[in-house]
């Protein structure tokens, strides 16, 4: 091999790690990234942050999801139980999780879904609750509830619940409408997740009705007249 060969492999070498090497991960303000891990004995997994601009946020979302998930069931050690998870927004400082379980504690009846959905408005690190969206929401309810389920709610209004029992009622979902009804909508609390399309929102509902049960997505900018200033709802919907 000649000197001038030689010289040129070795030339090579010491150029190609300098191009092949990664970019360095980003360290922009702001921005969020997180990972699916493994929780209850490695059974189930949740959502974590595991980048955020203010490392205690991070650490107390993080322990939040996690008080969570251990309080579903029975108790911690509950094997006869299912947990479902996914993540639903991580932007704009907002991190939302969906978080459900069904389980049995051998009572009355099973539980079928435990809602435990959970959005955390990442400048404080706190969860934030449904009521706090909005500018007023005792003052707006009907307006905002009937914004939400506008069409479940037009159903109950044209099929409203019968004085007496429908020997016809089969007990399915189709055949009571009149369960959205306004009025006992405004009674209701609410789950609900941040997702790019729009508000995710179910009903909250006891064990009898609990199948009918409707998931929905609103457009943000169909609530925009009863966003809270400075709140979750208005921060998408900012350009």
């Amino acid at each position: 091999m000649t000197h001038r060969l030689a010289a040129t492999l070795l030339l090579g070498l010491l150029v190609l790690p300098a191009q092949a090497a990664p970019k360095p991960a980003s360290k922009a303000k702001g921005e969020i990234a997180w990972k699916m891990v493994k929780v209850r004995h490695g059974r189930f997994q949740v959502p974590h942050l595991t980048r955020y601009r203010d490392p205690k946020v991070l650490r107390s979302v993080n322990r939040q999801i996690d008080a969570i998930v251990a309080e579903m069931g029975c108790d911690p050690t509950t094997y006869e139980i299912e947990i479902r998870s996914a993540l639903k927004l991580a932007s704009r400082d907002i991190f939302s999780v969906y978080l459900s379980g069904s389980y049995d504690c051998h009572g009355a009846y099973p539980i079928n879904e435990d809602l435990r959905s959970t959005t955390f408005d990442l400048r404080t690190g706190r969860p934030v609750k449904f009521e706090e969206l909005f500018r007023d929401y005792n003052r707006d309810k009907r307006a905002i509830l009937s914004t939400i389920f506008a069409k479940q709610v037009a159903a109950a209004e044209k099929h409203p619940q019968p004085e007496a029992p429908d020997p016809n009622d089969d007990g399915s979902c189709d055949k009571s409408p009149w369960l959205y009804a306004l009025d006992a909508l405004e009674e209701g609390s609410y789950s609900f997740n941040f997702a790019p399309r729009g508000l995710e929102v179910q009903p909250e509902w006891p064990h009898v009705v609990q199948a009918c049960e409707e998931r929905v997505t609103v457009p943000y900018e169909k609530l925009r007249p009863y966003a809270a200033p400075g709140g979750l709802l208005g921060r998408m919907l900012q350009k």
